[in-house]
């Protein structure tokens, strides 16, 4: 893992996520439910849980503010702790990065 390096504003938001190893991302019985901790238009810091994959390639969905449509795109994981795994988006679409920039300028406006 790398240390912590962040290129992008971040702010603390917690949603709920849903993780996928990428070759089962089809499987929706595969899916780990967690949340974030903290966002980026460049990745996620989101809680450990039992069963979540910590592969190379991952397949997330962020459901920010309540939206069924979630935020999903490919991720890798760049860093861990023992309660943390921090994500690096790979192919956030930019639409999708849109919203995340729109969600980041309202919580670094309102605290």
């Amino acid at each position: 893992m790398l240390p912590e390096h962040r290129a992008a504003a971040r702010v603390q938001f917690a949603t709920r996520a849903r993780i996928w190893n990428r070759d089962q991302e089809h499987d929706e019985s595969a899916a780990v439910e967690t949340l974030t901790a903290n966002l980026s238009v460049s990745g996620v810091l989101v809680e450990r849980r039992a069963g979540l994959a910590e592969q190379s390639q991952l397949t997330i969905e962020l459901y920010p503010d309540r939206d069924p449509t979630p935020i999903r795109c490919h991720a890798q994981p760049v860093r861990r702790t023992p309660t943390h795994l921090a994500l690096k988006f790979t192919d956030l679409r930019e639409a999708d990065q849109t919203r995340l920039e729109v969600i980041i300028d309202r919580h670094q406006s309102h605290g």
